[in-house]
């Protein structure tokens, strides 16, 4: 709704008064009844369109709050949270409601906590309480008010103990408030978590007996039952709730609510059932949607309440690993190998028994995943030799997964000698090392564990190598479930993967999995982003995938060309090429030609034009008059977002540089100022946008 169209709520009311003005002088004038009828109802109308200007308005603001509720936009862009207070605030002040001022305060306080600013979280939501507005509010409006304010409070204030009481007696307050508040009590119980875990149970228990279908609650009643007694019956008693936890949370996971936690739960409950393909499953995907450190290592620290019973809940150790090996991993993008954390973590998975077995590896790593069983004779000697093109100047690693023997196969016809080849491979009560060809393989016996032990094993080597975090890549190549789930680590640590375009077995089954589209579109993240590529079955883009920056944002990956045309001479003033080889020169020139079409086009600068040629698209507008061309050249059609970053691109070009611009035009001399242009990249595209220069 436009926003000229929305009136205050000092608007409505002169409005209001007017009206009733107007129509207590017109109806006691000497006119007829009619006529009297007619100015009613034209008043009556008026009113009617501004009310339902009004309520349309508010029914949008509750709808953005009810997308609020669960936190799932806490993780987003900066820029559009700070929009989304504005948009509140204003509503805020439009409201009519008490009740609903105060609900648009703890929307605009959850927007805050989602960047961890806790003080003006607290500050707006204490202002309600200076005010004393809070005595009108109805109970359940209340009790939330006192709730969150309690939960920011013991957010912020943990080392202070005056403060942090502070927060307790709100979130107490809460409860004596509304004593049905079930997240008051769950809130009540993480802050006396392992401060006190028998108070922590009573809280976690009070909040789950409210809501037997809330798992947050349960899960911490059962780890917590667990730790206190160092048995594992709990498990036994609340079986037959973990049913409808487990239905709740995949309700809220459609709708995209309380991620990555609801995933982290199923994960759990599953474990609890020794279901441990669907735990892992959900545990991976909340790895992989966990926008910080912090909320995989608060999930650690619940499940290791459970370590007393370790042997006897299937799976719990490897679930461990696996978070342990994330938060390195997570640490290694960060480049913050030198941390306390960083050897806290490599000390704690030598404690599990994962120690180096290898020299340590350097330079770039790429792991093959998968098997070629169900590849016919032709197209098995097609990929080979591709593989054998793209990995001929490969100076580094490659590491064949948890595969089967026919990998050995595969990657021992095309290793080049300046590879240092190591197989993890299968075979039946075998465990040996042997050398081949130079080449280190590993075998290991069969079984779901061993295979755990063998994933983690190559991914502890990998996390203690000195190769950079975007120098690690996968390739998938069909396979078994067992590739699936390397599939999903990979992703889930964040390391690029492509998988062969038309491979069967485990990809053809990945790539229907709706959890697992290789472009993340969801509404808890700032923007879409790859999970993963499809590449083809050729050298060239095999090659291209080892040797490039991997680039997990759609647009930017659709970015091949950018030019600037000195329109008089037919000559470039500047250009940058973003893609790893040089591109086409006929299809180049046919792009050129195609833009040559411009000139016939009467053009206004700021107007951004886009035209399809072939399979390409060209993006671009004139600056400085009809002095210049910016073109685009786009490997597919470009999205709105991308358009609306072309257009800002251009008219900040014009701006900061157009005079330059035209000079070196006149004496047609290429541009020389690259910092400058990259410099307006960076400020229009975002920092992702340098990984495309120099690759």
């Amino acid at each position: 709704m436009d926003e000229k169209e929305i009136m205050s709520y000092e608007e409505f009311n002169k409005i209001l008064e007017d009206s009733v003005k107007e129509l207590k002088k017109r109806y006691y004038e000497d006119t007829e009844k009619a006529e009297r009828n007619i100015v009613f109802e034209k008043i009556k109308n008026r009113l009617y369109e501004n009310l339902t200007l009004f309520k349309d308005n508010m029914d949008n603001t509750f709808k953005k709050i009810k997308e609020y509720e669960y936190g799932f936009t806490l993780y987003g862009d900066p820029y559009q949270k700070y929009q989304e207070i504005d948009n509140l605030k204003s509503n805020y002040v439009r409201s009519l409601d008490i009740n609903s001022k105060i609900v648009i305060s703890l929307e605009i306080a959850k927007i805050y906590s989602g960047m961890e600013d806790w003080k003006n979280s607290i500050a707006i939501l204490e202002k309600a309480l200076q005010d004393n507005i809070h005595e009108e509010l109805r109970i359940e409006v209340k009790a939330r008010l006192f709730r969150e304010l309690g939960f920011y409070k013991t957010k912020l204030s943990l080392d202070s103990f005056l403060e942090y009481n502070h927060g307790l007696n709100y979130l107490q307050k809460a409860i004596q408030i509304n004593p049905e508040d079930a997240d008051a009590f769950a809130i009540l119980g993480g802050r006396w978590k392992y401060i006190d875990n028998k108070k922590a149970h009573e809280y976690y228990l009070e909040a789950w007996k409210l809501d037997r279908s809330y798992a947050y609650p349960l899960v911490n009643v059962i780890f917590l039952e667990i730790a206190l007694k160092k048995k594992i019956k709990p498990i036994k008693r609340y079986k037959k709730y973990i049913d409808l936890a487990i239905q709740k949370r995949k309700e809220q996971i459609n709708k995209s609510e309380d991620i990555p936690w609801a995933f982290y739960d199923l994960g759990t409950l599953y474990m609890l059932l020794n279901n441990i393909e669907l735990s892992f499953y959900y545990f991976l995907l909340g790895l992989r949607d966990s926008p910080d450190i912090w909320t995989i290592e608060t999930t650690l620290k619940t499940l290791e309440l459970a370590t007393v019973v370790q042997e006897e809940i299937y799976g719990l150790k490897y679930v461990r690993v696996l978070f342990l090996l994330s938060i390195g991993f997570f640490l290694k993008k960060l480049e913050m190998e030198n941390t306390k954390k960083w050897k806290e973590v490599k000390d704690r998975l030598t404690e599990e028994g994962f120690n180096l077995n290898l020299p340590r590896l350097e330079n770039s790593i790429v792991i093959t995943a998968g098997g070629i069983s169900t590849y016919d004779s032709s197209k098995l000697q097609e990929l080979i030799a591709n593989l054998n093109k793209a990995f001929n100047k490969f100076n580094g690693v490659l590491i064949s997964g948890c595969n089967n023997d026919d990998v050995e196969r595969l990657i021992s016809g095309f290793c080049a000698t300046s590879i240092n080849y190591i197989a993890y491979l299968f075979e039946p009560q075998r465990v040996e090392f042997r050398q081949i060809l130079g080449k280190i393989v590993r075998k290991k016996p069969v079984g779901l564990d061993h295979c755990l032990e063998i994933i983690f094993q190559y991914w502890f080597e990998i996390l203690n190598s000195t190769t950079e975090f975007n120098d690690i890549k996968m390739i998938g190549i069909e396979g078994n479930y067992i590739n699936i789930l390397e599939y999903y680590i990979a992703i889930a640590f964040g390391v690029p993967l492509s998988l062969i375009e038309n491979s069967q077995g485990a990809v053809s089954e990945f790539l229907i999995d709706t959890f697992w589209k290789n472009i993340l579109d969801k509404k808890y993240i700032k923007k879409p982003y790859y999970l993963y590529k499809i590449i083809k079955n050729s050298d060239k883009e095999i090659k291209n995938f080892v040797e490039s920056k991997y680039i997990k944002d759609p647009d930017l990956d659709n970015l091949q060309i950018f030019l600037i045309q000195n329109v008089k001479a037919g000559t470039p003033t500047f250009n940058v090429q973003f893609v790893q080889e040089h591109m086409n020169m006929d299809l180049v020139s046919g792009f050129l030609n195609a833009v040559e079409i411009w000139g016939e086009i009467e053009l206004k600068s700021g107007e951004t034009i886009s035209l399809e040629f072939g399979e390409r698209y060209i993006l671009g507008d004139f600056i400085m008059g009809d002095t210049l061309k910016l073109i685009f050249f786009l490997k597919n059609k470009p999205s709105i977002w991308l358009k609306d970053r072309i257009s800002a691109f251009i008219t900040k070009v014009e701006e900061e540089i157009g005079t330059d611009l035209s000079q070196y035009a006149s004496k047609d001399i290429e541009y020389d100022n690259f910092e400058k242009i990259r410099e307006i990249f960076g400020n229009i595209f975002g920092s992702e946008i340098f990984r495309l220069f120099n690759p």
